[in-house]
């Protein structure tokens, strides 16, 4: 519609252009002389160039009229140099005498090859906006016609054509061939009208032949444009089309109400490519700019993926051709307010691939910072996959993406049921799920929340959640956790909620898991994590207490505090770690131990540290870590992850470096000369620099290589790209 308003208002743009001429001519026996005034006052008006390429012809009495030839007008400046607009012959006129009377009796208006170039760039501008302005449009729309009645003899379209380019897409459209015939029209009476167009597109690549027919008449003094009925037959044509070729039909009408702002589609039934779409709408406010809809809308078909591969959506055309159920049928009643960012669902009803999903819901505040929401939802079927496949094609996701999530849905058990009734309004303090089931990928989903006045202190929420999986392999396999996927049998985490608007308190946060597999001993085994969770909104600070991790041969106990979590977030916290066999557990996960060359080490590991950083950095006090025997003590920064820059002071009471090496590692023994040297050699010194790393090390006893030094002081500095040694000691040497 809004395409529709532009165009009627460029041709407007012309007929002002032609009242321009027929004034400035009155006095004047040949208009031609004008050409140069005209075309400046063009340029001053619009700061486009006007072209007048062939004669002005004026007609004075009886009949009032102007016939021009070979108009041109050029592009916005910041487009390309293809004309604007494009006519061959304009030719309008009125009857003179019927004029004094504030009465319009025009002859059959003429326009014959007009050429129509629109464009919208890169950045979203478009190349008409600096022609006609919001304020112009409304006042053109909502006046009535100023004569007391209305006579035209019809109107002549030839060869006229249209071009849209949108390069924001990459698309591009083309209606050409145009022809457009009406019969007489007298203000109260019916017109007949009759049209043909050719349309061609690139996305999808089609091609249409249509034929239009209609009848227009205007009441209420032109303050009403009725147009009953609206016929449309088209034959389209495109490759992704079954058999290359089907045929498009349209009944509608359309009533529009200039004075009241009202339109409305009282009937609209479209068929094509096996498909019937049939509704009726209603359109306040459209010309003001603030339209609000209201609708109902019917739809089904037979084949769903076909719609999709002639649209040329890929890869969900061809991954969803495979279903053996391709039907489809869709009931929605909604009503939407864009000024008050409102959308009302009050039915939608899908049946697709199976499946059935209704929804009553509404919405409000959709922009702003507290957008609200109420509504029930039910959703189930065997097909899970196919609906996920759909919501995907959607989003920013490359088709490499969506081949391989399309091949990992492959495993997914295909049932699923959702049922949710919900009331959401953070302004009014309302919080309500009453009720929440989900049923989906093996994993089962419940829950509900009760939240009165939380946008206050005195406010309350309370509510709880339960996820449950008994089978996770097909969901951890898919999120590329295959190997956890073979011993992670089953997992539960549940919760308590409470609160309000300032904050959530989530106490506790439990998991229970249990893993079982070959590699595991004693298997079944169990895995606990606790933890208490404090969510302060107004602070926008996270806290972790308490976190409690036992199982698996894991006693872990820690506690994590987050600041500006939703922005910039910085956090601290401790955690200790018990020895644990890493060995043990990496084989319960079903991970691959690390290869050494003494099968008796990474047996006893532990740590405990503090720590604090943010998202570009990380600082690690008080250092205490466990190895088998060693022991090793210190603090370590991250300045910054990117480019990296490091800080460290460590110190290692002992440590036996062969017992850690690959197996079959055939390392000669060395003198302090050859360690020298090859410390030197093989210093990986490009990456070093890159780097800038500076700390010290000291080693009370190492050994490596067979050889045994003691004492050993070294100091590393890579700042500013240079690799700095700054001290090595050495005060002993065996072996």
């Amino acid at each position: 519609m809004k395409l529709l308003i532009k165009l009627v208002i460029s041709i407007i743009f012309l007929l002002v252009i032609s009242i321009s001429i027929l004034a400035i001519t009155l006095v004047n026996f040949d208009p031609n002389n004008y050409k140069d005034t005209i075309i400046t006052k063009v340029k001053e008006e619009t700061g486009r160039d006007l072209i007048i390429n062939g004669d002005i012809n004026l007609t004075l009495y009886p009949w009032l009229g102007i016939n021009l030839e070979g108009i041109q007008l050029s592009n916005n400046s910041s487009f390309d140099n293809t004309p604007f607009l494009e006519t061959k012959n304009i030719k309008a006129r009125a009857k003179l005498l019927p004029l004094l009377r504030k009465e319009l009796e025009m002859d059959t208006l003429v326009l014959h090859g007009v050429k129509l170039n629109l464009v919208r760039n890169k950045k979203g501008d478009n190349n008409w906006n600096d022609l006609v302005s919001y304020e112009e449009k409304k006042q053109d729309t909502n006046k009535n016609l100023p004569f007391a009645a209305l006579i035209l003899g019809g109107i002549d379209i030839k060869d006229a054509s249209i071009q849209w380019r949108d390069m924001q897409q990459g698309t591009q459209y083309k209606i050409t061939h145009t022809n457009i015939n009406t019969g007489e029209l007298k203000l109260g009476e019916p017109i007949d009208i009759t049209a043909k167009s050719r349309i061609t597109a690139t996305s999808p690549a089609v091609s249409s032949n249509f034929q239009f027919k209609g009848t227009l008449s205007y009441e209420d003094k032109g303050g009403v444009l009725l147009v009953k009925p609206i016929l449309l037959e088209a034959d389209v044509r495109g490759k992704k089309i079954p058999g290359g070729e089907t045929q498009l039909k349209l009944n509608s009408e359309v009533k529009i109400n200039f004075d009241e702002d009202i339109t409305k589609i009282d009937s609209f039934d479209l068929v094509a490519f096996d498909t019937n779409i049939r509704g009726q709408a209603e359109i306040t406010n459209l010309f003001a700019g603030t339209p609000k809809f209201t609708s109902k809308l019917s739809a089904n078909g037979k084949d769903l993926p076909q719609l999709f591969k002639i649209a040329e959506i890929e890869p969900l055309a061809s991954d969803l051709s495979k279903l053996s159920d391709k039907n489809f049928n869709l009931s929605l009643m909604f009503g939407a307010d864009i000024k008050n960012q409102e959308l009302s669902i009050n039915e939608l009803g899908l049946d697709v691939f199976g499946n059935k999903i209704s929804l009553e819901a509404y919405a409000r505040s959709l922009k702003s910072k507290t957008p609200a929401a109420r509504g029930k939802l039910k959703a189930s079927g065997p097909d899970l996959p196919s609906l996920i496949k759909v919501a995907l094609q959607f989003t920013k996701k490359n088709k490499k993406d969506l081949s391989k999530i399309a091949k990992q849905l492959t495993i997914i058990p295909g049932s699923f049921n959702i049922e949710a009734v919900f009331d959401i309004d953070p302004k009014a303090g309302v919080a309500d799920i009453t009720s929440l089931a989900i049923d989906a990928l093996g994993t089962s989903i419940s829950g509900e929340l009760r939240g009165k006045n939380i946008q206050k202190r005195s406010g309350s929420m309370q509510g709880s959640i339960s996820v449950t999986s008994k089978a996770p392999k097909t969901l951890l396999t898919i999120f590329g956790q295959g190997d956890i996927a073979e011993v992670l049998k089953s997992f539960n985490i549940n919760t308590k909620i409470s609160g309000n608007g300032s904050g959530i308190n989530l106490e506790p946060i439990a998991l229970n898991a249990v893993l079982s597999g070959k590699n595991i001993p004693n298997s079944p085994v169990q895995l606990n994590i606790n933890s208490n969770s404090v969510i302060n909104f107004k602070k926008d600070t996270l806290k972790l207490n308490t976190l409690q991790i036992n199982g698996l041969g894991l006693d872990v106990a820690g506690n994590l505090s987050v600041t500006s979590f939703r922005e910039n977030p910085g956090y601290k916290g401790q955690i200790t770690v018990a020895p644990f066999d890493l060995q043990a557990l990496l084989k319960t996960l079903n991970k691959k131990p690390i290869s050494t060359s003494d099968a008796n080490v990474l047996k006893q590991v532990a740590v405990k540290t503090d720590f604090s950083g943010s998202t570009t950095s990380l600082s690690m006090k008080k250092i205490n870590l466990e190895l088998d025997q060693t022991k090793i003590q210190g603090d370590l920064l991250v300045k910054n992850f990117s480019p990296f820059a490091a800080g460290f002071a460590l110190g290692i009471d002992e440590i036996n470096v062969d017992r850690y090496l690959p197996k079959n590692d055939t390392s000669k023994p060395v003198t302090p000369e050859t360690i020298a040297i090859g410390a030197a050699a093989n210093m990986p010194m490009q990456q070093l620099q890159a780097l800038n790393i500076k700390g010290d090390l000291a080693i009370g006893q190492l050994v490596i290589s067979k050889a045994v030094l003691s004492d050993i002081e070294l100091s590393i500095n890579t700042e500013k790209g240079f690799m700095q040694s700054g001290s090595i000691k050495c005060s002993g040497f065996g072996t």
